[in-house]
């Protein structure tokens, strides 16, 4: 399994909420020449209501997003993807979800994993709302990938998935290290 952070594709011209909507359409979209796309849906305990409806999770991450007024670029998206040989059940895949959101430290944060199917490898988008829903806080996301990215050499060596190449961490002995280069 790898992960990578989307960059975010924002103009000043538009708003933080309107940002938020956008990712979060993508993610959900199941229209169209996306038609069928979505396998499965997760959600964190942050949100008020616990079935994945679209329609009431988009309104709920736009209501977390508005609550903090100056934060510009409110919502982190992470993508989770498996090799082409690797089939991981939908338990370890929520694992791999729950475990990065752990170890980026978003357990209190509204989070919306989706599973998109139909693809040549299978892969999961993971948004997560820096918005705290209710302190209003805004979490900062710094050396992030540094975490996932560790998180993801851990994972890979409890599910023996394949490794990164080139990596920067190398799994010796069930210890996860900084990877040695020459």
């Amino acid at each position: 399994m790898i992960a990578q952070r989307k960059a975010a594709r924002r103009s000043k011209q538009k708003s933080a909420a309107q940002h938020t909507y956008d990712t979060v359409s993508y993610v959900l979209d199941d229209r169209g020449k996306h038609e069928g796309r979505i396998a499965r849906v997760w959600k964190s305990d942050a949100f008020l209501i616990a079935r994945p409806d679209p329609k009431l999770t988009m309104a709920e991450m736009l209501d977390i997003t508005r609550i903090n007024k100056r934060c510009r670029n409110p919502i982190v998206h992470y993508v989770l993807s498996w090799s082409k040989e690797e089939h991981p059940t939908p338990e370890q895949k929520e694992n791999a979800i729950r475990r990065i959101v752990h170890d980026l430290d978003c357990d209190e944060l509204a989070w919306l994993a989706v599973e998109h199917s139909g693809t040549s490898h299978e892969h999961v988008h993971l948004v997560i709302n820096r918005v705290h829903p209710l302190e209003a806080r805004l979490k900062r996301f710094d050396w992030d990938i540094k975490k996932v990215t560790k998180a993801v050499a851990q994972l890979n060596a409890e599910m023996g998935w394949k490794q990164m190449p080139g990596g920067p961490y190398d799994v010796v002995n069930g210890e996860v290290r900084p990877a040695q280069r020459s």
